[in-house]
């Protein structure tokens, strides 16, 4: 279940770029909170140190102190720079603890399926949930157990219990995983010539030899000199 995280801020009246800047030349990160029963909007640093490690310990509500009044929020929006390296801008908004939200809560997937035996693998095809609850009762995660499932077995949403008080807001019949059979690599078929896509073998023109060659020469030369002989008459 949830649990509030601290954390501290500092109003501000300034809201133009150039003192953004230099709040983040000081390692403060410029925020506002906003939302709830009391709707007017605080304009606010957080320390970038402290912030990142919330992040880290994957914190949902944060138990902010403003100026000494503490108020109960979360994260709703985060502007990172060009390259994601660090947090530019950070939008909270106020949550009445008596009231539900909904939040994505992260699937996590545990045990030895059935299936693994046969030499099949788990195909994961949703990595988290959307759901409602109230806020100090949506869980960290949601485990899912695969012990039971065979090759084949598709497991879905309606087929997991979700703790008490937490509503899913997706389709019943939502895939979670699936244990898939092993892949089968074919081998490759040889090539066919003749066969569309396939080159046949290039055809392949004898030579005359050397001899042929010369005789066939010779033949040709022969012809006109015959003529010209039958062709010329004794003188007379």
């Amino acid at each position: 279940m949830q649990k509030t995280f601290p954390l501290k801020s500092q109003a501000r009246t300034d809201r133009n770029t150039r003192r953004a800047r230099a709040h983040r030349a000081e390692g403060r990160i410029p925020a506002v909170l906003y939302g709830g029963a009391t709707p007017n909007t605080v304009h606010l640093t957080v320390d970038e140190e402290e912030f990142d490690l919330l992040l880290k310990k994957g914190g949902l509500l944060i138990d902010m102190s403003v100026d000494g009044k503490k108020e109960v929020c979360r994260v709703k929006e985060l502007q990172r720079d060009a390259l994601a390296e660090f947090v530019m801008h950070v939008d909270f908004e106020r949550v009445d603890l008596t009231k539900p939200i909904e939040v994505d809560v992260p699937l996590v997937y545990k045990g030895t399926a059935k299936g693994f035996a046969q030499g099949g693998f788990l195909r994961v095809e949703a990595y988290k949930l959307r759901l409602r609850s109230l806020p100090l009762e949506v869980p960290d995660d949601i485990v899912v157990k695969i012990d039971d499932l065979e090759l084949n077995h598709v497991l879905r949403l309606k087929d997991i219990q979700l703790p008490k008080g937490v509503t899913p807001l997706e389709d019943a019949e939502r895939a979670l995983c699936a244990i898939r059979p092993p892949i089968e690599e074919k081998e490759p078929e040889p090539a066919v010539a003749g066969v569309e896509g396939v080159p046949a073998e290039p055809e392949v023109i004898g030579l005359q030899s050397k001899k042929e060659e010369e005789e066939g020469e010779g033949a040709e030369g022969a012809a006109p000199a015959e003529k010209e002989k039958k062709e010329k008459k004794p003188k007379e």
